[in-house]
């Protein structure tokens, strides 16, 4: 299922569906509570200013209501492609944590992101980073753009 250039209401339930699509949706749109119970299994987020680390720290939340340990529970694959909104410390934060739980149920360990594919000119992804990503991640796609800039790892050392 496919969802482009809409509105939500905070209370808004996330579609029943296997794969969800979500494109094109505003920075004011409350997306990470609509995907909060959101039971798929592939979630695609394709140029939204409403994806950025609020989400991700949906899908690792304690925090959560009803049973579930965390947001977007079942999800095994994320694939972002266009969004600049999201952190890669906050992806990372999310893989670990679904990790960590997953590891608590017997296989196909539910709650682990298996799959990550990620295109888009930010954030940039450091080689630290992508080898991180590919230890913890079982299939692990970043597309590197050459107007990439500097990785949020660079820009820190840059600081000091």
């Amino acid at each position: 299922m496919s969802i482009t250039r809409c509105c939500f209401f905070v209370t808004t339930p996330a579609p029943n569906s296997h794969d969800l699509t979500f494109t094109d949706i505003d920075a004011d749109q409350p997306l990470a509570q609509v995907l909060q119970g959101y039971e798929g299994w592939h979630l695609k987020i394709e140029d939204c200013a409403a994806f950025d680390d609020t989400i991700l720290e949906m899908m690792w939340s304690e925090d959560q209501p009803e049973d579930e340990p965390f947001g977007c529970a079942y999800v095994d694959l994320l694939c972002i492609r266009g969004c600049t909104n999201f952190s890669i410390t906050a992806l990372k934060k999310m893989v670990k944590a679904r990790k960590v739980v997953g590891l608590d149920f017997p296989p196909p360990h539910y709650g682990m992101i298996r799959q990550i594919v990620v295109d888009g000119i930010k954030p940039v992804l450091s080689d630290e980073d992508e080898e991180w990503f590919r230890a913890n991640v079982e299939d692990f796609y970043w597309v590197k753009h050459e107007e990439d800039g500097e990785s949020e790892t660079e820009s820190e050392y840059d600081a000091d």
